[in-house]
């Protein structure tokens, strides 16, 4: 610990301990867990899916999995249905655009004019990955419009909750945590009327 804290900037290494010691810690348990949740998770789905059938129901990947099926298609009922809707929307918000999955992102284009597409989110800030979200595919897009003509980035920086002094406090401790990861730090500017030093209590 002392030799990490004289170094300038110990966050890297920091990280790289705090995961090889819940690596070390997962591997002693995973083995007593992975059998039984794989059999448990086989019976589930396997139950899930004929209660579905029996009540000729749908969930919400059902939903989604027969869209992208649908448009898949190159019939002409297909593409009259693709056709509909890409005329009925003149613009697409996607919010939260950094917890897309694929098959979402699949779905939004074949419903996209191409051009029409407003997509907002923040790649740092994805938390269903668990449920097949993709935050590489919010850094894709990003990448295109930046370096290309496909599209416009527009970076929101700007922050209105938070006093001055408080986002100076944050840009700096994120600013430490953001080096390691080979993706560039943007720090938040105050905007509005702020006003005040602010404070900053560790609790």
């Amino acid at each position: 610990i002392k030799r990490l804290t004289k170094r300038k900037n110990p966050w890297p290494e920091i990280k790289i301990r705090v995961k090889q010691f819940l690596a070390w810690k997962l591997d002693q348990m995973m083995p007593r867990w992975m059998d039984g949740m794989a059999a448990l998770s086989t019976a589930f789905e396997a139950s899930y899916e004929c209660a579905k059938q029996e009540k000729s129901l749908l969930d919400f990947d059902d939903l989604e999995i027969k869209a992208a099926l649908l448009f898949r298609q190159k019939t002409e009922v297909s593409e009259r249905i693709r056709e509909v809707y890409q005329t009925q929307y003149r613009h697409i918000l996607v919010d939260e655009f950094q917890d897309t999955s694929p098959l979402q992102l699949e779905l939004i284009e074949a419903l996209s004019q191409g051009d029409n597409l407003f997509l907002v989110g923040d790649y740092k800030q994805s938390i269903y990955a668990f449920r097949g979200a993709e935050p590489e595919l919010f850094h894709a897009k990003e990448t295109a419009y930046t370096q290309s003509q496909e599209g416009v980035r527009i970076p929101l920086l700007e922050n209105y909750r938070t006093v001055p002094g408080v986002l100076t406090w944050i840009n700096q401790f994120f600013k430490n945590l953001w080096q390691e990861d080979g993706y560039p730090f943007e720090g938040l500017e105050p905007g509005g009327n702020s006003e005040g030093p602010g404070e900053i209590g560790l609790i």
